[in-house]
């Protein structure tokens, strides 16, 4: 690892870390990450916020819903509670389902079914539910254009799917910003550098819990790139946008946000979108 490049990397961030920076940039927060249960409490009570990206199509009131990528289960849970007839959610991890489940649990949401399963083969009946969520997932998903086909097929005719995600080339699309808080890190700075200053990090706040499964933690560990860390597809705007072309879905509404909502002109611009546009917000429809 160059020590000029880790040297930087780290003076960087500890002047994108002060507060003022933070809040000029826009840099995200992730709650109090002293345990999952923290953390998935801290999604939970954000869930609303991120929901509203999807208005006017956000409504959830007697919808029979797939949340994919559920993660620990702050989101699903919240749409559980808020208005859904039933949530099924899932993810590739165990050991997230498990805390999902527990999680859940004490919340009381009785209406919700926690199940591992494959993004890209849903094992549902087709036209089964109302509508489909990928709320900062589809990023993660290894075959989006496979997800989003059997996405199509179990949902129902008159059904959205509803898709909120940051593009890889965005300030924060790298998701080192637990550890790294340089905007746009994953080009300035080596994979070999950020690697292994986010390892080192990682580790010294010790958040491998119970909610990791041992596949996540080996994966941590053996991670020699930002993509391989995060568990990332590299998915751009533009990408997404040749996905969707290549489906029968129909664009209801999209969205291109930026920091602070400062650069609104980048989203016409394709030169600039990839790298200022912080999150892509979208609305499928069925039929």
């Amino acid at each position: 690892m160059s020590r000029l490049a880790a040297t930087l990397c780290r003076i960087g961030d500890a002047f994108c870390g002060a507060s003022p920076v933070r809040w000029i940039l826009g840099t995200p927060t992730l709650g109090e990450r002293m345990s999952p249960e923290a953390y998935v409490e801290w999604e939970f009570q954000n869930a609303a916020l991120s929901w509203n990206y999807f208005k006017p199509y956000e409504c959830l009131d007697g919808k029979k819903v797939l949340d994919i990528g559920c993660a620990h289960g702050g989101k699903p849970t919240y749409y559980a509670l808020h208005g859904a007839r039933h949530v099924t959610a899932i993810d590739n991890d165990e050991a997230r389902i498990e805390a999902a489940r527990q999680f859940a649990g004490r919340k009381g949401a009785a209406n919700i079914l926690f199940e591992t399963r494959d993004a890209a083969t849903l094992p549902y009946p087709s036209n089964h539910f109302d509508l489909v969520i990928y709320n900062d997932s589809l990023e993660h998903v290894e075959e989006p254009a496979a997800s989003l086909k059997a996405a199509y097929r179990v949902l129902r005719e008159g059904g959205t799917v509803n898709i909120a995600f940051p593009p890889y080339g965005s300030p924060w699309g790298a998701h080192l910003f637990a550890h790294i808080r340089v905007p746009w890190a994953q080009f300035l700075f080596p994979d070999e550098t950020l690697v292994s200053l986010w390892k080192t990090r990682h580790d010294a706040a010790g958040e491998e819990g119970p909610a990791y499964s041992e596949d996540r933690t080996l994966g941590i560990h053996t991670a020699t790139t930002v993509a391989e860390l995060g568990h990332l597809n590299r998915m751009s705007i533009q990408r997404f946008e040749d996905i969707v072309a290549m489906t029968p879905f129909r664009v209801l509404f999209r969205s291109l946000r930026t920091i602070r909502n400062l650069f609104g002109f980048a989203a016409h611009v394709p030169l600039l979108r990839e790298h200022l546009v912080t999150r892509v917000v979208a609305v499928l429809g069925k039929g």
